[in-house]
């Protein structure tokens, strides 16, 4: 649903998101920055996989990214379910003037997004120099969100472009300049982009819906405590089942607001011994699966459309960093949130 406008708004503050040390804005929420330095180019070793938990940084992190495509010539590739954040749609109109070449590839019919389908247009018709495209109907929907920058870096997350993702929900972002994930993830605009089925590499180095069911199976098998943070549950029978196996091992975390069906698989699965909660604040957007020694972190919903019918994409992380601050994260959520009923 699109945010409705505030009031009054108040200007963005170059000083606070653009001037001040990278290091001191992402504090205690992204690790390392070798690799997001605009004046080095990144080889083995400045290689680095950065995670951004919203809603603390808002819109930074993405601005931090497109600085580096300042060079004409330059490219940034973006497909994204929602389109409407105005700090976000300047920065990309900003990187066209600059002689960057700009593609977006969006959702054509979003959930309840007639609305948001139209501004869309209409902000894409206000700015010739970028090129917008309609996703592949063959997708029920593009529910992506990814950006490549330059075909150097690569953020991949759980957040539309909305001033509600980056200022009310709780999201994900992983930016990263590791050369094979960087690289299947622009072979996977271009194919996104012509239409066609994504490639082999994509498929190997992302987590990429239709067809990412045996890829979150394979991590649910895993040994040890489970963490899930999910907008949505469908009955996915296999992944059911792989969740309940871990018993009271498994907790996850829900939106307050939960749909009928929702709360019936949600039930189901604290009859099973699973441990799950209903957080209010901050909105859980994120689509979050957590192991001992691997994360998951896309747009993927736990529904069979979304892993069988919607294009999506993910990312694992291994980083024992990046899963640590997930994982304190987490906690602290789990903390903030009521049991649902039934559950422990």
């Amino acid at each position: 649903m699109r945010e409705r406008p505030r009031a009054k708004r108040r200007p963005f503050l170059r000083s606070r998101y653009l001037l001040m040390p990278i290091a001191g804005i992402l504090a205690g929420s992204i690790t390392g920055m070798a690799g997001l330095n605009p004046t080095v180019k990144p080889t083995a070793r400045s290689t680095t996989t950065l995670l951004a938990i919203e809603p603390r940084l808002h819109e930074a992190p993405l601005l931090r990214a497109a600085r580096l495509d300042t060079h004409a010539g330059g490219s940034l590739d973006l497909n994204v379910y929602e389109l409407t954040d105005r700090v976000l749609e300047r920065m990309l109109v900003r990187r066209a003037r600059a002689g960057v070449r700009v593609r977006i590839l969006l959702d054509p019919g979003p959930w309840h997004g007639a609305r948001i389908v139209a501004a869309e247009r209409r902000f894409c018709a206000r700015h010739p120099r970028l090129a917008c495209r309609m996703a592949s109907h063959r997708f029920r929907f593009d529910h992506a969100k990814y950006a490549v920058f330059d075909d150097r870096y690569a953020c991949i997350g759980t957040a539309n472009w909305t001033w509600r993702a980056f200022h009310r929900n709780r999201e994900y972002i992983v930016c990263t300049s590791q050369p094979r994930s960087v690289r299947a993830a622009a072979e996977l605009f271009r194919d996104d982009w012509r239409g066609v089925p994504a490639g082999k590499l994509p498929r190997q180095a992302l987590v990429v819906s239709p067809g990412s069911e045996n890829r979150l199976q394979r991590l649910l098998r895993g040994s040890g405590p489970l963490a899930i943070e999910a907008e949505e549950v469908g009955s996915v029978k296999h992944l059911d089942r792989l969740i309940a196996r871990h018993g009271a091992r498994a907790r996850i975390l829900l939106p307050q607001r939960l749909s009928p069906w929702d709360r019936g698989v949600a039930q189901a699965l604290v009859r099973k011994g699973v441990q799950i909660r209903l957080i209010h604040r901050p909105y859980l957007h994120a689509k979050l699966i957590l192991t001992r020694t691997c994360a998951f972190i896309g747009s993927q919903n736990l529904t069979r459309t979304s892993l069988v019918d919607n294009r999506e994409v993910g990312i694992l992380i291994r980083a024992p960093g990046l899963l640590a601050r997930l994982r304190r994260q987490f906690a602290k959520d789990w903390e903030r949130s009521k049991p649902l009923p039934g559950s422990r």
